[in-house]
């Protein structure tokens, strides 16, 4: 790969005990895999790749992003992997750069079950928000959106007309509350900000 994105990952283990495993595997570890420190097996690492950089232009000077596979004669065994194919070069330790890995947050497997689910008038009057939305307009079945929205999102206004594959959505504001997004017609805070505006306007100069 030519470019650490730093994406989350994980893995699911959809009712399976922590335990399970298909087979055991045992292996010694081979002189080629002994890394010498402060470097580690599988950490990425910036190489200078002798097919890139030359000359003029976009890419010259920049190294390339490789991995370290194994330790052999002296050099570091490194893996640069691109779109189609992949090759092995050889770099002793000065002749690399270290990769900072990205700070990111720990993502677990409880984190994505499914919230409880409210009965249907505690879920409307949760999305109701003690009055601030009122005139239901509609309710979206949304089951995996608490993926991105958790349990609770007062979204906001949307003109938004189609959303998993509804069409014909009025225009309103937004509240998910899990499995369903709630649209109101009327927010209690615009209502007021507007009637403030009209009064303002109406009032003498002085």
């Amino acid at each position: 790969m030519n470019f650490v994105e730093g994406q989350n990952h994980g893995f699911a283990l959809h009712g399976m005990p922590e335990s399970f495993r298909l087979a055991p595997a045992e292996a010694a570890q081979s002189a080629a895999l002994s890394i010498p420190a402060p470097y580690a097996l599988g950490q990425y690492v910036k190489v200078k790749d002798e097919g890139k950089g030359k000359g003029k232009g976009k890419g010259k000077g920049r190294g390339q992003t490789a991995r370290i596979i194994g330790f052999q004669d002296g050099r570091l065994q490194l893996e640069i992997q691109r779109y189609s194919d992949r090759k092995v070069v050889g770099a002793a330790p000065g002749e690399i750069a270290t990769i900072k890995r990205p700070d990111l947050p720990v993502v677990t497997a409880t984190s994505l079950r499914p919230p409880v689910a409210l009965d249907a008038k505690e879920a409307e009057k949760k999305a109701a928000m003690e009055g601030k939305y009122y005139d239901l307009l509609e309710k979206v079945p949304a089951a995996f959106d608490y993926l991105a929205y958790g349990d609770f999102s007062d979204y906001g206004r949307s003109e938004e007309e189609e959303y998993l594959g509804r069409t014909g959505l009025p225009a309103g504001y937004w509240v998910y509350v899990y499995p369903n997004w709630y649209i109101f017609e009327h927010c209690r805070d615009a209502a007021q900000k507007k009637k403030t505006n009209r009064a303002s306007k109406t009032q003498p100069a002085l």
